[in-house]
């Protein structure tokens, strides 16, 4: 059986992909995909793309405005994660800040069970009270017996876990779990 040859005119290399040699098939993919677009420096009348924007490496370099922070052209909707500003905490700041406090006093560790933490728990359970006083450390295992255990569908429809409910009727889990989208769960309780 004789090899196909690229389609390409003249071109006597091998076919490897939809029918041109390796060569043409990487033109022909580069064609078909659009570049990006890459914007202007942020920075007044410059006009350069920049590899890494918001800026380029020239104006990177340029001393920060006063009283901006490092890294402020990352700052804010600059910043290529930004997420329009919402955060689930009130405050977001403050806490924060009282965290790093709260962890320092107690040399990152959890008050119940000495593990290493970064995790801290709001005493009152409210989301917008930060004081130092209302944040205790806690490790991610013990964090979970202060806050509220969720309450499964299984058991709040059957009185059990769907794990529960495989053991009570000997069966598998998923099965458990194809019952109930198919309704046939409560016949059976």
């Amino acid at each position: 059986m004789a090899k196909q040859l690229c389609s390409i005119f003249d071109c006597q290399k091998p076919a490897r992909c939809r029918s041109f040699c390796i060569n043409h098939y990487y033109k022909y993919m580069r064609s078909l995909k659009p570049k990006p677009h890459k914007p202007n420096c942020e920075w007044p009348e410059c006009t350069t793309k920049p590899k890494n924007p918001p800026l380029c490496a020239q104006h990177r370099l340029v001393k920060r405005p006063a009283g901006e922070p490092r890294g402020w052209y990352l700052m804010g909707d600059r910043n290529p994660h930004w997420k329009g500003g919402i955060f689930e905490y009130k405050n977001y700041s403050e806490l924060k800040r009282n965290r790093l406090k709260v962890l320092k006093d107690f040399n990152y560790k959890c008050i119940e069970c000495a593990e290493f933490t970064n995790d801290v728990h709001h005493k009152d359970g409210s989301k917008t009270n930060h004081k130092p006083s209302n944040l205790i450390p806690l490790c991610r295992k013990c964090h979970r017996k202060y806050n509220k255990p969720m309450m499964s569908k299984y058991r709040k429809l059957y009185g059990y876990t769907s794990t529960e409910l495989a053991k009570l009727l000997n069966v598998n889990r998923k099965i458990i779990i194809k019952w109930h989208r198919e309704q046939k769960l409560v016949c059976l309780i």
